[in-house]
């Protein structure tokens, strides 16, 4: 082991920190009630207060990206020096995305051929198989509200992970964190400066959003926190803290609420939470985010991501005005029903497959 390595990896199966499962099952609750609620029309005064305030929610996509920065780092790291490092890591990631997600595409191409022909994407097939959709939304491609937009997010995260191992697996331990923090300070000039341009030169929308460009910073500060992690450098009970998570969850609703808000801001939120999670020190908060309810719904998050939007879609169209609030809940229950199905009989037995192909230590 060379004298500069700021942690001793070896080639190990990272521990699993049961509240981040609560995380990801609060996010994944986030997404669901804002869009849940955003579609429902309705003129009661107290319905519009109650979508206003639960569309906070839309933050569960970003706290998805540090999370995902953070869990996948972490492997890549622990294992960082391992002779088959990059093919285990792309045959678990494959296992655990693709084939669900190649499933849901086809049968959402099914029902819109066989059921609602009017609900058949404009961006072509093979970009969405291809993980490629994203630069056909930006380029102005009419958005998709029945199912197939959903994937967006994941198109991003994909970019990630075909990205970021590379980098990690082919450069010395000493530049890691020099990759890490050149990741983080991509964002903010990109968001403020190069996508308006482009969005102005070239006619695109939505680059903030739809590219990894757009969304690095949140995906890095996980990365970040997870190096210091793995070099125990210790994390700091004062800035990890439920007061300082409190707080700028705090401020991203404060930007929110005035319309300013940028996702520097909720990554630094996301990255303060699961620092606070990882570190155990406030017993109290881990015993919440361990609560069975939400590490349910983090067990079913990936797949319920994919179901619940047309769900969603179909009873806000059957139902409206206040009558739409239940036919939310009911989407719900049945989006979580074959979520539950579809993780237990379908993605743990392939991610079990999967874990067979073990890292080797060189």
């Amino acid at each position: 082991m060379k004298a500069d390595s700021p942690y001793q990896p070896k080639p190990v199966e990272p521990t699993r920190i049961l509240a981040l499962d609560g995380v990801r099952g609060m996010a994944i609750l986030g997404v669901l009630t804002c869009h849940g609620l955003s579609s429902i029309k309705t003129e009661s005064g107290w319905a519009h207060a109650l979508k206003a305030l639960l569309s906070f929610g839309t933050f569960g996509v970003d706290l998805f990206f540090v999370l995902s920065g953070f869990l996948i780092t972490g492997i890549l790291l622990k294992n960082h020096g391992a002779v088959n490092l990059l093919r285990v890591f792309w045959v678990r990631r494959i296992a655990r995305i693709m084939p669900l997600y190649v499933v849901f595409l086809a049968a959402m191409y099914a029902l819109c051929v066989t059921v609602t022909p009017e609900n058949l994407p404009t961006v072509p097939g093979w970009a969405y198989f291809l993980y490629l959709q994203n630069l056909f939304l930006a380029a102005g491609a009419p958005p998709n509200n029945f199912g197939f937009d959903i994937t967006w997010s994941l198109v991003i995260e994909e970019h990630f992970y075909l990205i970021f191992p590379f980098l990690i697996a082919f450069s010395p331990r000493k530049l890691h964190l020099r990759i890490i923090l050149v990741a983080c300070c991509i964002g903010l000039p990109m968001r403020w400066l190069v996508h308006p341009w482009l969005e102005n030169y070239f006619h695109l929308t939505q680059l903030n959003t739809l590219l990894l460009t757009g969304r690095i910073d949140e995906l890095s500060g996980g990365a970040l926190l997870a190096y210091l992690v793995q070099a125990r450098s210790g994390l700091s009970k004062r800035i990890f803290s439920p007061v300082t998570v409190i707080a700028a969850w705090s401020v991203v609703g404060a930007l929110y609420a005035l319309k300013t808000g940028d996702h520097f801001i909720t990554g630094v939120a996301g990255v303060l939470t699961i620092g606070m999670l990882v570190d155990g020190s406030w017993p109290a908060w881990t015993a919440f985010f361990e609560n069975c309810g939400l590490r349910f719904l983090g067990r079913i998050s990936y797949a319920l991501y994919l179901f619940h939007s047309p769900f969603f879609w179909y009873f806000h169209h059957r139902f409206s005005g206040v009558t739409a609030f239940f036919g939310v809940l009911l989407g719900a229950g049945l989006a979580i029903g074959l979520a539950w199905i579809s993780t237990r009989w379908f993605e743990e037995r392939l991610l079990a497959m999967a874990r067979r192909v073990r890292y080797t230590k060189a």
